[in-house]
C-alpha cells in the first residue's frame, strides 16, 4: 500500500488491520498508517515510509493512542520518522488515554524529535507494555531553546505524578545510539532503554533487556533490569539480532545522564 502524504488512514476506531507492506514513500503528516487510533489492533504490518511533520504526537504507525487500549503486534518500522515538534516515536508518537501494548516490534529507523524521542514510543501518560522488541535505529532529542531532551532506545519520556501511569518494558533490546540536547547546566536525559526521572510517581519496570555498548564492562546499566553487552553476547542473546547488521556503535557511558 503507497499512503498518500498525510498518511493511510486518520483514525483508527475498534479497527483491526493486518498483514500488509507500506510502500517507500515520505509522509509529512503525523504517521504513515494512522494519525489516532482508539481501542485497536494492529498487527503484521511493515512499514518503508519515511515520516516528517511539523507538529507533535508523530511515529510510523499511531501519531497519537487514545481513549481504549492500543495493540501493536508484530510490526517492524524500516522508515525515519522526524518531527520538529516533541512526543516522537518509531511506533506511537504519544501512548495517551487507555494505553498502549507493543509485543514483538522491531524499529529500524532513525527517530528524531525535540523533546520525548523513543525507538518505539515518545511520550507515555498511562499504561504502556512493550514486550519482546527489538530497536536498531538511532534515537535524538535535540531539545529546544530553553530546555534539554529527553530520549529513549524504547520509551522517551514517562508522565510520572500518579501510580496508575505505568510503564512496562520486558525482554527488549537497543543497538542504537541515544542522545539529548543539554542543558544550561550540561544535563540531558537520556538512556539506551529509558530516561531516568528521580522523584518518580509513576509504576516504572524493566525487566531482561539489553544495550550493545562499547564497553560493557564500564557503560551505563541503563535501568534496573538492563544490561550492557559487547557485540557478540548482544547478538546470541535472541536469534532475531544474529542477522542484524550493525554499524559502529560508539554510546559509551554518557558523562551527564541521568
Amino acid at each position: 500500500i503507497t499512503p498518500s502524504a498525510n498518511g493511510i488512514f486518520s483514525v483508527l476506531n475498534i479497527a483491526e488491520v493486518s498483514d500488509f507492506t507500506i510502500a517507500t514513500a515520505e509522509v509529512s503528516g503525523n504517521a504513515a498508517l494512522a494519525y489516532e487510533a482508539y481501542g485497536s489492533r494492529i498487527s503484521g504490518i511493515v512499514n518503508n515510509a519515511s515520516v516528517t511533520s511539523t507538529a507533535a504526537n508523530t511515529a510510523a504507525f499511531v501519531g497519537k493512542s487514545n481513549n481504549s487500549k492500543v495493540t501493536i503486534t508484530n510490526c517492524i518500522n524500516n522508515g525515519d520518522v522526524e518531527s520538529v515538534e516533541g512526543n516522537v516515536g518509531g511506533f506511537i508518537g504519544w501512548s495517551a488515554n487507555g494505553g498502549a501494548e507493543i509485543i514483538s516490534g522491531i524499529n529500524n529507523g532513525d527517530i528524531k524529535g525535540s523533546s520525548s524521542i523513543g525507538g518505539f514510543v515518545g511520550y507515555n501518560t498511562q499504561q504502556l507494555t512493550v514486550t519482546d522488541s527489538i530497536n536498531t535505529g538511532n534515537v535524538v532529542s535535540f531539545g529546544s531553546t530553553h530546555a534539554a531532551g529527553t530520549s529513549g532506545g524504547i520509551l522517551g519520556a514517562q508522565r510520572q505524578d500518579a501510580s496508575v501511569r505505568t510503564a512496562t518494558i520486558t525482554g527488549c533490546y537497543n543497538s542504537g545510539i541515544v542522545s539529548a540536547k543539554a542543558d544550561f547546566e550540561g544535563y540531558g536525559r537520556y538512556n539506551p532503554m529509558m530516561p531516568q526521572f528521580y522523584d518518580n510517581i509513576a509504576v516504572i519496570t524493566v525487566s531482561d533487556c539489553y544495550y550493545l555498548a562499547v564497553n560493557p564492562e564500564t557503560d551505563l546499566d541503563a535501568y534496573e533490569g538492563t544490561t550492557a553487552l559487547a557485540l557478540d553476547d548482544f547478538k546470541a542473546k535472541d536469534t532475531r539480532l544474529a542477522d542484524l547488521t550493525f554499524v559502529t556503535v560508539t554510546m559509551n557511558k554518557p558523562e551527564n545522564a541521568y
